[in-house]
């Protein structure tokens, strides 16, 4: 305790995490209910977050943080950028929720398979509060899955890779995902990634859109990264510090394809990326020569590098969504 009253005053800087636990270290030492919420992994951008609530009672929260300022008033953990005009939003979008809570769930699959699962992100004293901040869905695999294997997990794609956020178990009769964070794309399958999976979009009304359709369109494309790649790229080209100078966003909601570059299409087959075609833009716009399933895609200027910081878009139906 005499190297923590010493070390603590001389930390300028920390994660969300580290904040977050001495906010509620003092907080409730101090009689307040303080805890925190966080998400393992954002379904449209790298990395997760955390941020400390005071939570009064069952349905009555306040989320707060000591890192990042809030907008306007209250503080939005989603939000990543806004603008004062409201005329550039864009937000994080969460597939998953959590609370830290402090009594254990005896049932839960997290404790019940507490070493394969050990690394998802969430723990069997914590609670699943994403309904509480964005409109979900639930999707029963049963449908989708003749074998059920002991434990299922419920991924999105985060850092280049399928990162877990949720987990059931068949085997102690969980059949469903349930309060699911919608307009994400997930992938259910075992823990070793190995055997049946399941690929789906949850979109904005909660409906389920699988990639099974054999129909064929050409991808029409209007920029070539999601708007808060092209507001990341944008911010560091400036070399602002958010959320002080964002007054000029607005120029990346334009159109940021190229007519004087040439671009490279890739479509994720049997995962791995393949090289589809190449062309230049025409008035800002990508059309591709061909026909093409629905499926995983990126689009990339020529001579780019696929990296774990390179996010792709879903063509459903000839709808293209960057995710």
């Amino acid at each position: 305790m005499r190297n923590a009253r010493t070390h603590l005053p001389k930390c300028t800087s920390g994660s969300c995490l580290s904040f977050c636990n001495l906010n509620s270290y003092i907080s409730r030492a101090n009689g307040l209910p303080m805890t925190f919420d966080y998400v393992p992994a954002w379904g449209n951008q790298d990395g997760g977050h955390a941020w400390n609530v005071l939570v009064t009672n069952e349905i009555d929260f306040y989320p707060i943080s000591a890192q990042d300022s809030g907008d306007h008033g209250r503080y939005n953990p989603l939000s990543f950028i806004s603008s004062a005009n409201q005329r550039v939003y864009s937000r994080r979008i969460p597939p998953k929720v959590y609370r830290k809570g402090f009594i254990p769930d005896t049932s839960s699959v997290y404790l019940k398979f507490y070493k394969q699962l050990s690394n998802i992100g969430t723990t069997f004293t914590d609670l699943d509060v994403t309904a509480q901040y964005v409109k979900t869905g639930e999707i029963n695999t049963q449908y989708y899955f003749e074998k059920q294997p002991e434990v299922l997990v419920l991924s999105v794609l985060n850092s280049g890779t399928w990162r877990p956020v949720s987990a059931i178990s068949p085997k102690l009769k969980e059949f469903k995902f349930r309060d699911i964070g919608v307009e994400n794309l997930y992938l259910i399958s075992s823990l070793d990634f190995k055997g049946e999976s399941f690929l789906f979009y949850l979109d904005q009304s909660g409906s389920i859109r699988d990639f099974k359709s054999r129909k064929k369109n050409k991808i029409l494309l209007k920029r070539d990264r999601s708007v808060l790649q092209q507001q990341l790229h944008y911010i560091d080209q400036h070399g602002w510090k958010l959320p002080e100078e964002i007054k000029n966003l607005s120029l990346t909601q334009t159109p940021s394809l190229s007519d004087k570059l040439q671009y490279s299409l890739y479509g994720m087959k049997k995962g791995k990326w393949e090289l589809m075609e190449q062309k230049f833009a025409h008035h800002g716009e990508f059309l591709t020569s061909r026909e093409y399933a629905d499926g995983l895609y990126i689009i990339m200027e020529k001579g780019q590098v696929i990296n774990e910081k390179t996010r792709p878009f879903v063509l459903l139906n000839g709808e293209t969504i960057f995710i």
